[in-house]
């Protein structure tokens, strides 16, 4: 069996936390105002680049990521992106998926 424990974090300092208290991974955000996460304000992107320094297990950045924000989040150091509503809302999820992968591999 294989068991998986993630938390959401809102700091650097929180995914600091949480990596010292055994998480396996983080979510890092919400990075944009997003309805999955209501209340909580945007981070924004700047602290991207640093909780990955910082931190040694793996950071989902969620919130509000879709597909006209999601090249701007890789380039602030994202290596792993989740996009929900923007996904779920799509008429065609094979497509969206296709055109976010070729935003992360740049060939949008």
């Amino acid at each position: 069996n294989c068991s998986l424990v993630g938390r959401s974090t809102h700091s650097i300092e929180q995914a600091e936390k949480a990596q010292a208290e055994g998480a396996d991974y983080i979510g890092f955000g919400p990075l944009h105002a997003t309805a999955t996460k209501p209340g909580r304000p945007a981070i924004g992107l700047q602290d991207i680049a640093e909780v990955y320094r910082r931190v040694s297990i793996p950071v989902y950045c969620i919130g509000g990521i879709n597909l006209q924000n999601l090249a701007a989040v890789t380039a602030a150091g994202a290596e792993n992106a989740v996009i929900v509503s923007d996904l779920l809302q799509s008429h065609d999820i094979s497509s969206y998926i296709q055109r976010a992968r070729n935003i992360l591999a740049g060939t949008n």
